[in-house]
């Protein structure tokens, strides 16, 4: 690293130098001199540069003004007042991350590019957002982002608005997010864990903008400012950037109070409830939580053996805890772990779709099954087994990035602590804490954590959260008749300046930016693209019953291999025994070991083994696609050949006939289905929708869709009569399905890798059936059904689209320029800004769907309704060049987005699966960097052909989908 200008080194002191080998860094550490501000630069040759400030932001209760302020202040700022900076930087940044994060007591900014000009840029607006936003002198910032009272018309009813409101509104529908909420309350009740950082909705609207400032002003401030600069980057002109805002203020003492809550004389009970509809079941549908406040955030070695410990108590079926509770037959799955993001840490487990009457024994029996942990001593190969497994996903995420970049995963990490003022470096130095583990074993460690941390220790909570039917339905009366009585309580002439401030808000949401504002806001231009695309190295392998695919490319020493065994001879009536295989597996006895000692013995040599069911599509419009059963694995080379042994043991002589554990898989089966439904309710919507029209999505949803989900739910009401053939349906699934013909291996990792896999695995490929395949037909019908689905969530996911191809239209490159226009621009302003909803999305890809999608939305008809406006906005779409450059530059953020090896591989893979050429691929680039206004303008016709077709999906409020039931062709409950 070259040396600093004179001028930076009189703004900032270099304090230390690290080597931080574990991760091939050397960390430089500096502090604004004026300031105290704390700069942590982390060197080293990754190209994906990444900028993190990060603010201490204590709640002082539930009004969600930490979480309110990080939407704000991105919402225009003193040298780019445009009325939203971070949208125009989507539409026209190479970004690899561009985001901010509210937790439970800090505020986080992170941004990362490859592009140095482009990362500069970020830095830039970033850094004016948080240091001079315009929520100073805009009062409609608030407004927009957090709350206001909302009437239109004198004669409408008074409604709450606002974007962080409704997102809350949604959050909390969810039993999860409600359960984690009362844990920090209950845990650290004198604190500012007991104010909910994100915001209730309950106590959103007492925000005001008075409180909003001070806060602001308070913390927004670099002496509580850490920053986190990684990467190869230009450190002369980030730091320039960063003093050039520092040094406009003077140093601030910024007083905390105190995080530490007094220690608990005795475990403490709560029984709490969530809503669910008037007419949705409640048995067996409570959860039982039990906590732990751990340590503290600054202990990395004690932080790495919680999460060692986690693995060893829950971290499977067969973990001792989880494996208790589930035979117990009290509940159907178990979740939790170690959590650090509290300067405690948690360590919670939770008992889901159980009843509050089963809180004592469920407390009983995970009690009585760690007392006999730390008397008979935790099976030391188990204990290798986690160590190993923790020590692979280590070398792993050191050694390929992952979706999120590198340098914004480390922030995070090293924040657990130097939030604090702790080390930053300390979580870093991995393989000396597992060395000091290992070395520890023999003499009780993990058994003295358990007695210290969860036996002995009282500053615990047991949390009850009971279904109560109609909750939500009251709260939403109460609300309507708190709002009507505020409205009553109003003049005339108040009744009037309301309606003049709410369509004031709504004219300044309506009105465009000037052309200098946005001019303002730095930007690439198409010369920095990089016009060819990146070709994905792949070598075939075929011989005459076998086809290996080679992604070439280094990987540290890992082998990843997966198998696509050709569904085609599933028959129909299988296909969701056959998902269920997939989750059975790995989970079962074989005929040499137990189902505690397989899963010991797969952590032990392996990175893991899974099964899965995926249908690669090549054409909606021909029904032309590719169902394949995949088993994955991934090792060290060196444990390659016990890995196949193991895929072997597991494939072929699996015990699929034991009814116990098959019912155990079941019921966690359906609360793990039942917990995305509601936690990914816009993505369930989405595939609901893309069935109604395209044959292979409509054979997903027997494999992980609503079909499968309602198999599994009415499989689970009747289980004595149905379990019997369900078992047989699966063996015969079995039977069919492993066999030599059709079988595709893709392997990833070095040439010197892949011949020693060649050379291994002959022996299993041979013990593999050669049976031909009998291709059944897939013959059920694609029909648009226009379905609501209630929930007792508050909110809703709002899906409409069709396929462009089937209506004879081609596909362009140019639709991923329409992608980002009608996502960031159309959809961004009416379904989030003007609508309030959280989110609004165009799901556009190359098979030709365009699917429209709202995301913790109040609407439902008028959200339908601007969907079809679309059309008329692409009618009327006007762009100069320079902006219109912007959607095309964005685009290709997504196009190019960093990906591992690994991703590479599976990309090159499903291309090959599919036939789509390198050429292919080349031509729609070509045509994304060629697209024009005109081109926007010429879709309109397609899409008004699409939105004719009217086919959508909602998910959401029972009460609001039973109010516009017209919309719909079927209406019911999403969870049996």
């Amino acid at each position: 690293m070259t040396e600093l200008s004179s001028k930076l080194q009189k703004a900032f002191e270099l304090e230390e130098i690290k080597d931080l080998d574990a991760i091939h860094t050397k960390s430089y550490l500096y502090q604004h001199k004026k300031t105290g501000a704390q700069v942590l630069f982390l060197s080293n040759e990754d190209d994906n540069k990444s900028f993190t400030i990060s603010f201490r932001t204590p709640p002082y209760d539930d009004n969600g003004i930490a979480h309110i302020i990080e939407h704000s202040v991105l919402n225009g700022s003193e040298k780019y007042p445009s009325k939203e900076p971070f949208v125009d930087l989507l539409k026209g940044s190479l970004n690899t991350f561009l985001n901010a994060m509210t937790f439970s007591d800090k505020t986080i900014y992170p941004v990362a590019s490859r592009n140095e000009k482009d990362f500069e840029n970020l830095m830039a607006v970033y850094l004016d957002a948080v240091f001079h936003p315009n929520l100073y002198k805009d009062p409609q910032i608030l407004m927009q982002e957090g709350w206001h009272y909302h009437l239109e018309n004198l004669e409408d009813p008074i409604i709450y608005k606002g974007v962080v409101y409704n997102e809350m509104r949604g959050a909390y529908s969810q039993a999860e997010s409600e359960l984690d909420r009362l844990v920090e309350k209950e845990l650290f009740p004198d604190t500012v864990y007991a104010n909910n950082s994100g915001g209730l909705p309950e106590a959103i609207p007492s925000l005001t903008q008075e409180k909003f400032i001070d806060f602001h002003t308070t913390y927004y401030h670099p002496s509580n400012a850490k920053v986190i600069l990684y990467g190869n980057l230009n450190l002369e002109v980030a730091l320039t950037q960063l003093d050039d805002y520092f040094d406009q203020y003077e140093p601030e003492t910024i007083e905390f109070e105190s995080l530490e809550q007094a220690p608990f004389e005795q475990t403490k009970e709560i029984t709490a409830y969530y809503s669910v509809s008037e007419d949705e079941p409640t048995d067996n549908r409570s959860l039982i939580n039990m906590n732990w406040a751990i340590g503290n955030s600054f202990d990395a070695q004690e932080a790495l053996a919680m999460n060692i410990l986690e693995e060893l108590l829950i971290g499977s079926n067969t973990a001792p805890i989880k494996k208790v509770l589930l035979k117990s037959g009290l509940g159907s799955d178990v979740t939790g772990g170690y959590a650090a993001y509290t300067f405690k840490p948690i360590f919670d487990i939770t008992l889901k779709d159980t009843n509050p009457e089963a809180q004592e024994k469920v407390v009983a029996l995970v009690r009585e099954e760690l007392e006999r942990l730390v008397k008979e001593g935790i099976p030391k190969k188990a204990v290798q087994a986690a160590l190993n497994k923790v020590a692979f996903i280590f070398k792993e995420a050191t050694a390929l990035e992952g979706s999120t970049p590198k340098g914004i995963g480390y922030a995070i990490r090293l924040l657990t602590a130097w939030a604090y003022d702790g080390s930053p470096y300390d979580s870093f130095n991995f393989p000396q804490h597992l060395e000091q583990i290992t070395k520890e074993i023999d003499q009780g460690y993990f058994e003295n954590l358990i007695q210290k941390y969860l036996l002995d220790n009282q500053h615990s909570t047991v949390i009850s959260l009971v279904p109560k039917p109609g909750l939500g339905a009251q709260k939403e009366a109460d609300l309507a008749k708190k709002l009507q009585d505020y409205k009553d309580s109003l003049s005339d002439s108040e009744l009037e300046d309301l309606v003049a401030q709410t369509q004031a808000l709504i004219e300044r949401q309506g009105r465009p930016d000037s052309v200098e504002d946005l001019a303002k806001i730095p930007h690439l231009t198409i010369t920095d693209l990089e016009p060819k695309a990146e070709v994905y190295p792949l070598n075939i392998f075929e011989e005459e019953q076998d086809t290996f695919l080679h992604s070439p490319g280094f990987t540290a020493g890992i082998s990843y291999i997966t198998m696509y065994f050709d569904m085609r001879s599933i028959p129909t009536p299988l296909l969701p025994a056959t998902a269920f295989l997939s989750e059975l597996l790995t989970e079962v006895a074989t005929k040499s070991f137990s189902e505690d000692d397989l899963s010991t013995e797969i952590d032990f040599y392996t990175g893991g083994i899974s099964t899965n069911t995926t249908v690669l599509v090549e054409s909606v419009k021909d029904a032309i696609y590719y169902p394949k059963f995949t088993v994955q694995g991934k090792a060290l080379t060196e444990y390659v050949p016990q890995l196949l042994n193991l895929i072997q043991e597991v494939l072929l002589t699996s015990k699929l006939d034991s009814k116990d554990k098959v019912k155990e898989i079941l019921l966690n089966s359906k609360a793990s289905l039942e917990m995305n439904l509601n936690h990914a309710s816009h993505i369930a919507a989405a595939r609901r929708l893309e069935s109604y029209y395209s044959v292979p999505a409509k054979y997903n949803q027997f494999l992980s869709g609503l079909d499968y989900y309602d198999y599994i739910a009415d499989l689970a009401a009747n289980l004595d009569e149905r379990l019997d053939q369900f078992i047989e349906d699966i063996k015969q699934v079995s039977q069919i399905l492993f066999t030599r013909q059709g079988l595709v291996t893709a392997f990833v990792g070095s040439e010197e890798d892949f011949s020693n896999y060649r050379a291994v695995s002959k022996d299993f490929y041979a013990s593999l059936s050669g049976h031909e395949l009998d291709i059944q037909p897939f013959e059920v019908p694609v029909e648009i059904l226009n379905e609501g689905f209630k929930t007792a969530q508050e909110i809703q996911y709002v899906a409409k689209g069709y396929n462009q191809l089937l209506l004879g239209d081609e596909f362009s490159g140019s639709n991923y320029v329409l992608k980002n226009i009608l996502g960031l621009d159309y959809l961004w302003n009416t379904i989030r800004v003007k609508g309030g909803a959280y989110g609004g999305f165009d799901i556009v890809n190359n098979l030709g769907d365009n699917i429209f999608l709202s995301y913790r939305d109040p609407n439902l008809v008028q959200t339908l309704k601007n969907y079809d406006d679309a059309v008329a906005y692409l009618e009327n779409f006007e762009s100069s060049q320079e902006d219109f450059e912007k959607y095309v530059i964005g685009t290709f953020s997504d196009l190019d987005r960093p990906l591992s090896v690994v991703q590479k591989g599976s990309i090159a893979v499903n291309r090959y699966l599919t036939h789509v050429s390198q050429e292919k691929v080349q031509e729609q680039r070509q045509q994304v960097l060629e697209t024009t206004p005109q081109d926007m303008k010429n879709y309109a016709p397609i899409l008004k052909k699409m939105m004719d077709k009217n086919a959508l999906v909602v998910i959401g409020n029972s009460a609001k989908i039973d109010k516009d039931k017209d919309v719909f062709k079927n209406v019911r409950n999403l969870i049996k």
